[in-house]
């Protein structure tokens, strides 16, 4: 994560101090049933020059809704409004971002089982060589 989003961060949550974070939260009437938490880079050209901006990620669904939450810095706001007029345009390119943030962004997503359990080829398969890695404390 970018050294500057981290002070930022441990301001809002140790001095109360949210001046240095930029949040946009948006209630979409689309139930994405996927739950997600991270961060992620995007690429913007500001007059002639690329910046990374590092990006706070949550998608949080509810019955009928999914709230989707975009975090940065402050100083990044612009940008932050930039990415969100580009991927906000169509609830295709909404789910488009949302599976990017799953494959790019972060390890930390969950399926509802529901959804999980319909796919024929996971309901019908054992997982278990895929997890080989998980140890069981």
């Amino acid at each position: 994560m970018e050294n500057s989003l981290l002070p930022a961060l441990q301001n809002a949550v140790f001095q109360k101090d949210t001046s240095g974070l930029s949040i946009d939260a948006t209630s979409l009437d689309l139930e994405i049933p996927v739950a997600l938490s991270g961060s992620a880079p995007f690429f913007i050209n500001d007059k002639g020059k690329e910046k990374k901006v590092f990006l706070l990620i949550t998608a949080i669904p509810m019955a009928g809704s999914t709230l989707l939450i975009l975090g940065g810095l402050a100083s990044h706001a612009s940008y932050l409004a930039v990415y969100k007029t580009r991927w906000f345009t169509h609830a295709l390119s909404i789910l488009s971002m949302v599976e990017s943030w799953m494959i790019n962004g972060t390890d930390q997503w969950y399926l509802k089982p529901s959804v999980w359990n319909a796919i024929p080829l996971i309901a019908n398969q054992d997982c278990s060589p895929y997890y080989s890695a998980v140890t069981t404390i």
